[in-house]
């Protein structure tokens, strides 16, 4: 994937459902802190990313996975929808991505 965005100038943008239906109560906080690791430690830079919580919260706070991301990718600009459909961003500070 990172591959491809570079060989077209492709800005890399990942979603991300925070819930999951294969989990007993679509909570699994350490799981979803492992996930959250890889996604944002093996593709390179990361220029914005979507957090689906239409399945529920996945166990941790909307602030906890901010700060998570924001960790190991400070620049990237993030965003989320809640159950009732209504977009939240939470950063749309970066100039380059439309």
């Amino acid at each position: 994937m990172r591959q491809s965005c570079d060989k077209y100038g492709v800005k890399l943008a990942l979603y991300f459902s925070l819930g999951d239906w294969t989990w007993l109560d679509m909570k699994n906080p350490d799981l979803q802190r492992d996930q959250l690791k890889e996604l944002c430690t093996e593709y390179g830079p990361i220029e914005y990313f979507w957090m689906d919580v239409a399945q529920g919260d996945g166990g941790r706070t909307h602030q906890e996975i901010v700060a998570q991301v924001k960790a190991f990718n400070p620049s990237v600009s993030s965003g989320s929808t809640a159950a009732n459909g209504r977009c939240h961003p939470v950063r749309t500070a970066s100039p380059t991505f439309r």
